[in-house]
Parts: structure tokens; sequence; C-alpha cells
């Protein structure tokens, strides 16, 4: 399950604990507005059907493009910690993240960051009349974590960037962000556009071709040459 505690983040010494993250790896929860349940891996069922559960991100992006075989449309990504102590994530999409909008539009114009509140995420049952199904649709509300508690917070962050210095997904990380709280793959993006010139500039090089010296004219002499001295 995710954590939402920040005092499970403080370890069996007191020490603020480093979580396990391969990076551009987070290990894989998905919200499955299906069936209502939030699963490991699209396996194992970690909530029970139209359950709702609490989460305290690390990190979120607010993304849009065409993902996983469907049309362009919105996504977020939700990245947490679970009881194991890993760095995790789950998405959703469509009219759920339109709840996500509304539902924290009076945070964000406090400047209240999403990292720093425990969400309640609500799945809502509706209905879809033309195909006679039911889904399930993602609603929030949000309890701001104590001011005690926000110095753990920050240095459980402070520790995950000094271990891994970025939070993201590989799957994901070539789609447009709308906006976004600690999740950072400058590094990565960084070396990658270093190399990127690197490799250019050898092409230049490589195809503008190599101009000879002209020999300079030699001066004409008088038939005896006086040797001149330096």
């Amino acid at each position: 399950m995710p954590i939402s505690d920040p005092a499970k983040f403080i370890g069996k010494e007191g020490e603020i604990i480093t979580p396990r993250y391969i990076v551009g790896e987070p290990r894989d929860y998905r919200l499955n507005l299906g069936n209502g349940v939030l699963t490991l891996g699209g396996g194992k069922q970690v909530t029970e059907p139209k359950a709702s559960f609490k989460v305290l991100p690390i990190a979120t992006r607010c993304i849009e493009g065409a993902l996983f075989g469907q049309p362009a449309k919105k996504w977020f990504e939700v990245y947490f910690i679970n009881e194991a102590g890993h760095i995790c994530q789950f998405m959703f999409h469509g009219f759920s993240v339109d709840n996500l909008n509304r539902a924290s539009k009076e945070l964000r114009y406090d400047e209240t960051k999403l990292c720093e509140v425990v969400w309640t995420v609500r799945l809502v049952e509706k209905t879809n009349q033309a195909q006679k199904s039911t889904y399930y649709m993602a609603e929030f509300s949000f309890e701001e974590v104590k001011a005690e508690d926000l110095p753990t917070l920050k240095a459980l962050q402070n520790n995950i960037k000094e271990e891994y210095q970025q939070i993201y997904r590989q799957a994901t990380k070539g789609a447009k962000t709308l906006y976004s709280e600690n999740w950072c793959i400058e590094n990565a993006s960084t070396s990658a556009l270093a190399e990127s010139v690197a490799v250019e500039e050898a092409l230049e090089l490589e195809t503008v071709p190599a101009i000879k010296a002209t020999p300079k004219a030699k001066a004409k002499t008088a038939k005896k040459e006086e040797v001149v001295a330096a």
C-alpha cells in the first residue's frame, strides 16, 4: 500500500530512509478504473473494489500525449513510496485528471504543493448508458501535512536527490509536461543533449573538406642571392 504517514519515512534508528529505486523504472502500480481497484503491476489487487485509499506523493506530473497505444489525452503520474520502501508510480487519465485539477485548484492558488498534502482517492462508480456497463472515476480530496512533519518530507526528498538525482518513468519521459512537482530528468536530458551536440560536431568535421594550403609564389631574386643575417 502507499505510505500516507510521514512518520513511516523515519527508520528504526531515527534516520530518514532512502527508498529503493531503479532510475527510470519506478515500481508499477495501476489504478484500474474498469474494476475500481489499485493493483500491483496489473496483477495483485492492493485495494478492495470501490475502496478509497490514501497516498502522500513524493513527485507528480501532468502530461499530454498518445501513450500505450491510446489517442492523445491528458494523463497524471503519481510517484509515491510503498510500505516496502520502494519508489512507485500509478497513472490515470481523462475525466479523472479533470477532477484532480478542479479539486486541487484552491491548493494551487494558495501555493500549497501537491506533494505536501495527503490525498484521499475515491473511486466512484459510473454507468455507460450506451454500452450498459459500469466504470469508475477517481475523485480527490486533500489534507495538509502537519507543519512538524514537513522537515521529514524535505529530508526524504534530499535523500532521493542525493542518491538518484532523478525521478521519472522511462516509458513516459518523452510526453509533453503540462506541470509537475519534484519530477526530474534534468541530468539525463543535459547528458543526452551534450552527447547529441558532440556527435553533430564530429559529423560536421567529417563532412567539411580539408582545404589544402596554396604554396606561396617564390619572389624573384637577383642572379646572385645574398645571405641576410637574422
